[in-house]
């Protein structure tokens, strides 16, 4: 089983937007999150939820959580396991927010 490490940096928008998907024949483990409102005169309004392979289940992680100006949030509390196919989603109020994610993939 081969194991790579994945850094993946994403920007939110005013509706969801894919950051990560698991590829075929790999899980994917989540094993850190951070997003960081770089705007300096407004609170920022950020979600994340976690979509099954194939879309028919979605799993809210963190909802409209607000992020205060120049600071960060890391909305998991633990590790995230995404199986092939399945997919993880951030919106935010504008694009003023940054999110980056640690993953280790197992194929």
């Amino acid at each position: 089983m081969a194991e790579t490490f994945q850094s993946v940096q994403q920007a939110t928008t005013a509706s969801y937007v894919t950051v990560y998907t698991a590829p075929a024949l790999t899980t994917a483990i989540l094993i850190g999150f951070t997003a960081a409102n770089t705007d300096a005169s407004a609170a920022k309004d950020f979600s994340l939820q976690k979509v099954a392979s194939g879309g028919a289940t979605t799993t809210i992680l963190a909802n409209e959580i607000s992020i205060p100006t120049n600071d960060s949030l890391n909305p998991l509390q633990g590790k995230l396991v995404l199986e092939a196919g399945d997919y993880i989603q951030i919106k935010g109020t504008d694009t003023a927010i940054d999110c980056t994610s640690s993953i280790l993939e197992i194929s």
